[in-house]
């Protein structure tokens, strides 16, 4: 199905032998819950780095090396929901990395399909599932061994396009659905992982190429949101249909996407205007609107949900905004050119508010 081939080695066993290991650089204690932030996710400016980002502090208290193999790029980055291990795509060496947050050490890489562009884990932390672009497909992962266990196949809505182009991910929270953005053919594919097939699949925007790219269900799993990049706008999925109940304009070149722990806020990472989207769940309407800097990318909450941090490639820095008033604070500068697409902040999986959209 694939004809795309590349000059770059693959994740092999010299490699992984090579990188069993990873640096790590000042490493006081931490006061916060941490943030995992993907260095490289820029063509031929690639840092090759993980920044440990204290919460508490606003400070990096420590700098991992993953290594050195000619062209790396990470763009996605994801940690599990007890906030024990961090996992890292390697999207030309087609690895995945695994983070130990005790010691920032970092296991031998594991390798999986082709171009592994977003990485989800599973709510109870047993499963990674890894997109992988150019085979159109998700490695899941074992967490228990760290071995791939299975290949789901990811198909676009038409025969015509063979190579959908999937790039972002999300689980819901009961461990039944995946969510995948197909980025060449403007849907999103509906996972079942109970079965591990594609159960249906929904065609997001209102123009020819919208171009979904980051994905985030709410923790009801009522609700999916879509950034359509190429469109500017986003997509809103009600789950118990499968189908698109409203599509917002925001901004220019929606990114990343998080959702609050009560279901009421969704905050959009924004990458060509600089800034950062709220939108009330309740309403599905715009609430705020706050610059922050340039080619923003991943975006994620903390624990408590009080603040929000977003990679921006452009500063190399970690934006960070007080959500109590969506006020920006200081900055926290990081490794070069960071995105880190996913939750690469420890996830509050608890329930918290008296709202969820769409609930019954």
């Amino acid at each position: 199905m694939n004809a795309y081939h590349h000059p770059v080695k693959p994740c092999s066993a010299s490699i992984a032998a090579a990188l069993a290991v990873g640096m790590l650089v000042n490493s006081p204690a931490h006061a916060g819950a941490l943030a995992y932030v993907a260095n490289g996710g820029g063509l031929g400016n690639d840092d090759n780095t993980v920044s440990v980002l204290d919460t508490g502090s606003n400070t990096v208290t420590a700098t991992i090396s993953i290594g050195t193999l000619g062209q790396t790029n990470y763009r996605a980055i994801a940690m599990n929901p007890s906030g024990t291990h961090v996992y890292l795509a390697d999207y030309y060496n087609e690895c995945i990395y695994v983070i130990n947050t005790s010691n920032n050490q970092v296991s031998a890489p594991i390798p999986v399909g082709e171009r592994p562009f977003g990485v989800a884990v599973s709510n109870n932390g047993a499963l990674v599932y890894v997109v992988n672009d150019q085979d159109s497909n998700i490695s899941v992962i074992s967490t228990a061994s760290n071995t791939v266990t299975g290949s789901i196949d990811v198909m676009g809505s038409s025969p015509l396009v063979p190579h959908p182009g999937p790039y972002g991910i999300a689980a819901n929270l009961a461990g039944t659905r995946l969510y995948v953005t197909n980025n060449a053919d403007n849907t999103v594919a509906v996972i079942n992982t109970q079965t591990q097939t594609q159960i249906d699949t929904i065609t997001v925007g209102n123009t020819p190429y919208p171009t979904p790219y980051g994905i985030a269900v709410n923790p009801a799993g009522t609700r999916v949101y879509v950034a359509n990049q190429g469109e500017d706008t986003l997509s809103i999925i009600d789950t118990a249909t499968d189908s698109v109940i409203t599509t917002l304009d925001v901004g220019s070149g929606p990114t990343g996407l998080a959702v609050n722990a009560a279901g009421t806020r969704v905050y959009i990472a924004d990458e060509y205007d600089g800034a950062v989207w709220v939108i009330d769940a309740k309403t599905n309407t715009e609430i705020a609107s706050i610059d922050t800097g340039a080619n923003l990318a991943g975006i994620a909450l903390n624990p408590d949900g009080t603040r929000l941090y977003i990679a921006d490639s452009g500063t190399s820095q970690v934006q960070v905004i007080d959500t109590s008033n969506n006020t920006r604070l200081t900055p926290v500068d990081v490794g070069v050119s960071p995105v880190s697409m996913g939750q690469f902040t420890q996830p509050n999986t608890i329930f918290v508010g008296s709202f969820e959209p769409g609930a019954k």
